[in-house]
């Protein structure tokens, strides 16, 4: 497993190297690469290459422990937390925080990216109202109302712990193009994994949670499960849907074929019906008649 970002700044700043300059943690990676090469290419100098490597050490060990206090203060004073979203004051984009680290933070993006972001240039985001409005009720009542509307039904569903994946997919969900996409088109169902019975937490979540759901109402109580996505970007929630969407209406297409073949089929059989009864009659008439001219 490679270095985190606090463990490459803390070499860095240890053999004097300035990353200022670096936004992204291959820029940082890249640059402690260059250091270790340098070292390896040293090999002449071997016994100052070890004096400075205690020394790094020993820097390091010191900068950890000064940066660990200021991390601490940090968090009493600062709005930003690690776990926490955030959204960036110039374009208004909303991230999730995976640490602040100093001043600054590792933002995660919905379309899967991360950038190291300046905190002073980020406020914290209450995702509360963010994502579709979320259908109040059971996931069976919610099912028999799309059912009812003729539309989709998406289900986040949770495990409450708060993981890093639970809050990347409350970050896709709350991206304008999917939110408004689901609100359109779909009813949207949210709650936890022990909320549900247990054949349906084995349809919507058969890997555990947390999971998102895309779901093709057959009936109040029947259902076909067209996907479920742990690991998701926005993107790929848009593809998923946009693909269920399809999904929907060649369901449509179908009932309206067999609707109109029952249709179909019952002419038919009224025509014969009427056929046979108008034979029938006739028969009746020409007999009657024949009776007649015999008298």
């Amino acid at each position: 497993m490679g270095l985190s970002i606090r463990e490459l700044k803390a070499h860095l700043s240890a053999h004097g190297v300035d990353f200022s300059t670096c936004r992204e943690k291959t820029e940082l990676e890249e640059l402690w690469s260059n250091v270790q090469s340098s070292e390896q290419a040293g090999e002449g100098t071997e016994d100052a290459t070890k004096e400075t490597s205690a020394s790094a050490d020993g820097g390091y060990a010191s900068s950890k422990q000064a940066h660990q206090g200021t991390e601490d203060a940090a968090k009493e004073t600062s709005a930003l937390a690690d776990g926490g979203f955030a959204m960036r004051k110039v374009d208004r984009r909303r991230c999730w925080v995976e640490f602040v680290d100093g001043d600054d933070a590792l933002c995660l993006w919905a379309d899967g990216s991360d950038a190291i972001i300046n905190v002073q240039d980020l406020e914290p985001s209450n995702m509360g109202s963010c994502g579709p409005p979320a259908f109040k009720g059971s996931f069976e009542e919610a099912r028999a109302e799309a059912f009812r509307l003729g539309c989709l039904l998406v289900t986040f569903v949770g495990s409450g712990n708060e993981s890093k994946k639970e809050r990347l997919q409350v970050l896709a969900l709350a991206a304008e193009e999917a939110a408004t996409l689901i609100q359109e088109n779909a009813i949207f169902w949210q709650g936890r994994l022990e909320s549900l019975r247990i054949p349906h937490q084995q349809q919507l979540a058969p890997q555990g949670a947390p999971v998102i759901s895309i779901v093709l109402p057959l009936a109040t109580d029947a259902m076909r499960v067209l996907s479920n996505s742990a690991d998701i970007s926005v993107e790929s929630l848009v593809q998923d849907f946009v693909a269920a969407l399809d999904k929907l209406d060649e369901h449509r297409q179908a009932a309206t074929t067999r609707l109109l073949s029952s249709e179909a089929f019952l002419r038919q059989e009224q025509d014969e019906e009427y056929a046979a009864a108008l034979a029938a009659d006739r028969a009746k008439e020409a007999d009657a008649a024949a009776a007649a001219a015999a008298a």
